[in-house]
């Protein structure tokens, strides 16, 4: 966190640092400030799943289905939908993306329990 912050300071610093500040932030659990990094970061997938999991923190459905609109058929954007729908205590809709990212992706590895609806 210190390394990102004192290259936010920096002439020229890459617009990237900030989303990478905001994700360190967001697993600090410091969200108003990961909130805060992220709005300056430039547009981007990583930007959008961080805000988005940021809505759900938030308890901001509003922005939470904003964000939700712009997530795409990637294997970290399905990922992060199914996480908070896990999240939200919508297992079958999680399991349901988990099964296909495995379907479409057999070289991966998943929990057992997670597609045999032990969850």
């Amino acid at each position: 966190m210190e390394e990102y912050r004192s290259l936010t300071q920096r002439d020229g610093c890459s617009p990237d640092v900030w989303v990478n500040l905001a994700c360190t932030y967001f697993f600090l659990g410091m969200y108003a400030e990961a909130e805060e990094a992220a709005l300056k970061a430039p547009k981007s997938q990583l930007q959008n799943r961080l805000l988005f999991h940021l809505a759900h923190k938030f308890n901001d459905e509003k922005k939470l289905m904003g964000f939700h609109q712009n997530l795409q058929d990637v294997t970290e954007d399905q990922l992060s939908l199914a996480s908070i729908h896990y999240m939200r205590s919508h297992y079958q809709e999680a399991i349901d993306i988990y099964k296909r990212i495995l379907l479409e992706n057999r070289e991966f590895l998943i929990i057992p329990s997670m597609v045999s609806g032990a969850a």
